[in-house]
């Protein structure tokens, strides 16, 4: 069975929300390595883990606008198909 583009375009949105998920995931994770460095001090490794954070959380609303984008995408697709198979 071929796929078409609907089937298409929401696995690639069921892959884009795994990624968010873990992304979620290690934003929780580096927040926790935050808190653990207030009981162990290491300026280095703070350091490290802040400019990580600050990437990692951009990553992550960049992702989340896109997948918005791409969902508007989608549930147009999957209009048109649900549009389509009504007219046939």
């Amino acid at each position: 069975m071929e796929k078409n583009k609907a089937d298409i375009m929401n696995h690639v949105l069921t892959k884009l929300r795994d990624v968010q998920n873990s992304q979620r995931a290690l934003i929780e994770k580096t927040a926790s390595i935050q808190i653990e460095l207030f009981d162990l001090p290491d300026a280095e490794l703070d350091t490290a883990v802040d400019v990580a954070v600050s990437a990692i959380s951009q990553c992550a609303s960049d992702l989340n606008e896109a997948i918005e984008r791409y969902e508007m995408k989608v549930n147009v697709e999957n209009q048109s198909r649900g549009a389509g198979a009504v007219a046939q």
